[in-house]
């Protein structure tokens, strides 16, 4: 699912590469990557310093902690060092480390936020969206519900998740093209680390929690809609609405999908993805979870990303290929 870029042709960065390199040492061999999500794991352990202990606290360090140590054995060691042989299944544990250690600490969210910043920022968040955009769109909605579209914009928002698995899963275990490999998985890290280190520094419960009375119109219970809020009871954050990652990841993904429209798949899939990004934006606000400020600010963070991810890969490529280091994600065969 992987296509060019603008002013540089795939084909003599692959040239570029292409020659056989020597062994080098595991430092020499760590990408940005690695270290992207080594520290954002650092930062969430480092917030459990001087909480008060609880039950929720040695869940949390227990969580926390523990999907530290298993990142570093895992990438580091047992990649980068190369105690684990052969490359399909150090490329296999590399990348299911990468997505199970910000993945796992989401999940540790519900337990962990609470007791690491127990302020709210809803207060705060609607009033910058009353001063900046003059509107609070989740209020302005309310006059469209309706059965009908509520559950309409419930379905977008459950898709929210085949959206992501439908791009992130075949790129990731199944590209063929290392450069592009990088690009497109450095970018869903930075999203991901970035906005959920900021759930931390700016809690928040939503529209829905904070200004119940602001909605003359319950929500209508519908087959979407009960799949959403029992996902979002059971798995759910709860405080985690700041940056809005229903905005960020699906936007960098069209980001991405618009400029590769020139390449298949992407020449058939963006403007489904386009519309489908859209609805689930809406939907955040529509549905009560998020602000607008929330949306805003998701989408900022998506150009951030799709910014740093077009040319951060390159340059990091070319000087590992001058040490020796291989490809920035490790390959399933040798050479």
């Amino acid at each position: 699912m992987n296509a060019g870029l603008v002013g540089r042709s795939e084909r003599s960065v692959e040239q570029e590469v292409a020659a056989p390199v020597p062994q080098v040492g595991w430092l020499s061999r760590t990408s940005s990557n690695d270290w992207l999500v080594l520290i954002y794991l650092v930062f969430l352990d480092l917030q459990l310093v001087g909480v008060p202990s609880s039950e929720a606290k040695t869940q949390s360090v227990n969580a926390m902690l523990g999907l530290t140590f298993l990142y570093v054995i895992a990438v580091f060691v047992g990649v980068r060092a190369r105690f684990i042989s052969g490359p399909a299944t150090r490329a296999f544990i590399y990348r299911t480390a990468q997505l199970i250690a910000v993945q796992g600490t989401y999940f540790a969210f519900a337990k962990y936020l609470p007791i690491v910043n127990p302020v709210t920022f809803d207060r705060e968040l609607h009033a910058m969206d009353l001063k900046w955009f003059g509107i609070e769109p989740a209020f302005f909605f309310d006059q469209f519900v309706t059965p009908v579209t509520t559950e309409w914009f419930a379905f977008f928002y459950y898709g929210y998740f085949f959206l992501i698995a439908s791009h992130l899963l075949p790129i990731m275990y199944l590209g063929k093209q290392p450069l592009k490999t990088a690009q497109f998985l450095l970018g869903i890290l930075l999203v991901t680390t970035i906005g959920q280190a900021t759930y931390v520094l700016v809690p928040g419960f939503g529209p829905h929690v904070a200004f119940p009375e602001m909605f003359t119109r319950p929500l209508p219970s519908g087959i979407w809609w009960r799949i959403v809020t029992d996902l979002v009871n059971e798995s759910g954050a709860q405080k985690d609405i700041f940056p809005s990652l229903h905005t960020a990841i699906p936007g960098y993904i069209l980001l991405y999908s618009y400029h590769q429209r020139d390449h298949y798949p992407y020449r058939l899939t963006w403007h489904f993805v386009a519309f489908s990004v859209f609805n689930i934006v809406i939907a955040t606000m529509f549905l009560r979870w998020h602000y607008f400020i929330d949306v805003v600010a998701g989408l900022l963070l998506a150009g951030f990303a799709y910014a740093v991810s077009t040319w951060l890969p390159i340059w990091e490529r070319r000087v590992r290929q001058e040490r020796g280091a291989g490809e920035i994600w490790p390959t399933w065969r040798e050479g």
